[in-house]
């Protein structure tokens, strides 16, 4: 084996987080924390300042993170996005839950690591090693396999230095899309959500579509979404699709300008609206409006409002809650006639269309940041002092 060439379990230790359920989170007068969901949700590479408090008594169950650590979420819904890599390095006192494993004591620039741990070679690995289907896991002797290059420190910190100029491109995209996403659930309050528009059940507005298919039986070029597909936190945009050639499990078949939900941990807000013909993971409900009540668009903002993800949050299971359709469907929603839901549309979707603009050109530099760190973390682009 190349002498620079590593397992990632002779670097240092992985020790396991705990606790920090819901229960223990609180708005202020705590202590800075990470869950699991959130490293997928809302960090890169890098936490500085954890985004969620943990109270002074639920700190005492969890784990206690050190500058440098890595924390790895041992579940997600993809071996494609299982085990992804971030460092913390805060200063401040901080905690981890649990569904998470840290590696400590690596001795290595920690933003470099987790921005090797999450190359496109890791991921592979990481993916060739996970166990589950429905539900995905990896845990430390999996990730004490994980083969990656170690160059000298003084390389790590040049690399780091690189990757960082395109990572605050992404940040402060990042910041732009939160600030619409939060002007837009407004704007859904605002008109939608008024008081003098009728109600009527959700059930009585669309259909949950259950129409089951093999990939196989499909054209190899229909295209397939997963949940991993979908963005995260209400963005309402989809930021790729595999082909149904690579799949063998069952699907759902949906329809152009069906409402694509994701129920699986329903806290993560993921949602969109079908622009095609396809099928989609069975984790995702397909919601197809009744065209006589509602049109599709306006039950597309309907469903990523706030009021809907508080039912849907009322799910059952723990570790992998799942939205519940006998509670959610009977929610009464505003049901205006069709004139006004489309004049809403309308205003509604000018704004949508600035977060998408957004969240494509965000994805763009990701993608180029990750074209470059895949040369730069294999060391085919050598930087100065290269060994």
């Amino acid at each position: 084996m190349n002498q620079n060439i590593v397992k990632l379990g002779a670097m240092g230790s992985f020790i396991r987080g705990s606790g920090i359920p819901k229960s223990d989170i609180v708005p202020e007068n705590g202590l800075p924390c990470v869950r699991y969901a959130e490293i997928y949700t809302r960090y890169g590479e890098v936490i500085r300042n954890p985004v969620s408090m943990v109270s002074e008594e639920g700190a005492k169950s969890a784990l206690r993170l050190e500058t440098g650590d890595i924390i790895f979420p041992t579940s997600g819904e993809t071996a494609k996005e299982i085990g992804k890599a971030t460092a913390f390095v805060g200063e401040q006192e901080a905690y981890v839950g649990g569904d998470t494993i840290v590696l400590r004591g690596h001795g290595q620039n920690a933003i470099f690591l987790a921005h090797a741990l999450n190359s496109w070679e890791s991921n592979h690995q990481k993916c060739r090693l996970a166990t589950g289907n429905s539900v995905v896991h990896i845990y430390s002797r999996e990730l004490a396999q994980i083969e990656l290059w170690r160059p000298t420190i003084t390389v790590q910190n040049k690399i780091v230095e690189i990757l960082s100029e395109s990572d605050a491109g992404i940040t402060l995209l990042d910041k732009k899309l939160s600030c619409l996403r939060l002007s837009m659930a407004t704007r859904i309050e605002d008109l939608i959500w008024q008081e003098n528009h009728p109600r009527t059940e959700l059930l009585d507005n669309c259909t949950l579509v259950n129409e089951k298919v093999l990939p196989a039986s499909m054209s190899a070029q229909v295209k397939c979404i997963e949940l991993e597909h979908i963005d995260a936190d209400a963005a309402g945009t989809i930021n790729g699709f595999s082909n149904s050639e690579d799949l063998s499990s069952q699907k759902t078949k949906f329809a152009k300008g069906d409402v694509l939900f994701g129920k699986l941990r329903p806290y993560l807000r993921k949602f969109a609206y079908a622009e095609f013909d396809g099928i989609c993971s069975t984790e995702i409900w397909a919601l197809r409006a009744h065209s006589e009540r509602m049109l599709s668009r306006f039950l597309f903002y309907v469903l990523g409002s706030k009021r809907i993800y508080a039912e849907a949050n009322k799910s059952f299971g723990t570790k992998m809650p799942r939205a519940d359709w006998s509670l959610l469907s009977l929610l009464p929603i505003p049901t205006p006639n069709l004139q006004l839901q489309e004049k809403l549309v309308q205003a509604l979707d000018c704004f949508q269309d600035e977060i998408n603009q957004t969240t494509e050109l965000r994805n763009l530099l990701k993608h180029q940041k990750h074209g470059l760190m895949q040369q730069l973390m294999t060391g085919k682009l050598r930087v100065k002092g290269a060994s």
